[in-house]
């Protein structure tokens, strides 16, 4: 049940919530994409792309936690796996 009512609140969200959020430039949050522990964008146009809110949040709740950088990359797997799954 909280997997759809997740599933039917998903938020995107743009660059600037997500740097306010993980508290980066737009080059170490591409960075970090490159790297695997923070998720990449999905494009929503041709000239626009956006971030799924609750792969962002599931990201930070891990940094809070003290999880390593391997952890958030398998994190951030598992979060676009899901993804691809549910497409």
């Amino acid at each position: 049940i909280q997997t759809e009512r997740r599933a039917m609140a998903t938020k995107l969200l743009k660059f600037h919530d997500v740097a306010s959020r993980v508290t980066g430039s737009r080059s170490s949050i591409y960075a970090r994409i490159k790297a695997g522990t923070l998720p990449p964008p999905i494009r929503i146009s041709s000239q626009s792309a956006a971030w799924v809110e609750h792969e962002i949040e599931a990201v930070l709740r891990a940094q809070i936690a003290g999880k390593s950088g391997e952890d958030l990359k398998n994190i951030v797997s598992d979060l676009v796996r899901q993804r691809q799954q549910a497409a």
